[in-house]
């Protein structure tokens, strides 16, 4: 989806997309003035025994990002799938930290890592 472009002085565009989806790019046409990229959609659905896990997980993680004593804002309605994604996208992270969440085969490896990677940075 696009979210925002900008017109830059010599004609070209800068286009900033959200991903609706996780998707692996198979290749590349290369025939026009602008990148078209093939690509083949990754669900990432957990499964029926994962999601009691999921769930488990994402209540650590709202601990994780929560200032001591406050309670989390993120309304439970709120898919444990979404907040996982949510928080690997905007935590702040270094680029490889967030490459390597986004390289994760599915919702609840990438939410171990993140509990990981937050859980390294606690001071103990």
């Amino acid at each position: 989806m696009i979210t925002d472009v900008e017109e830059l002085p010599d004609g070209q565009f800068n286009i900033m997309l959200r991903g609706l989806v996780k998707f692996r790019v198979t290749g590349e046409d290369q025939s026009r003035p602008y990148r078209l990229a093939l690509v083949d959609a990754l669900p990432e659905a957990p499964d029926a025994a994962d999601k009691t896990t999921l769930h488990r997980q994402r209540q650590r993680l709202e601990v994780l990002v929560t200032e001591p004593g406050a309670n989390s804002r993120v309304p439970p309605e709120v898919p444990d799938e979404e907040v996982v994604n949510a928080l690997a996208q905007y935590v702040p992270l270094d680029p490889l930290e967030r490459q390597t969440l986004l390289e994760q085969e599915g919702v609840l490896s990438r939410s171990q890592a993140l509990i990981d990677l937050l859980e390294s940075r606690v001071v103990k």
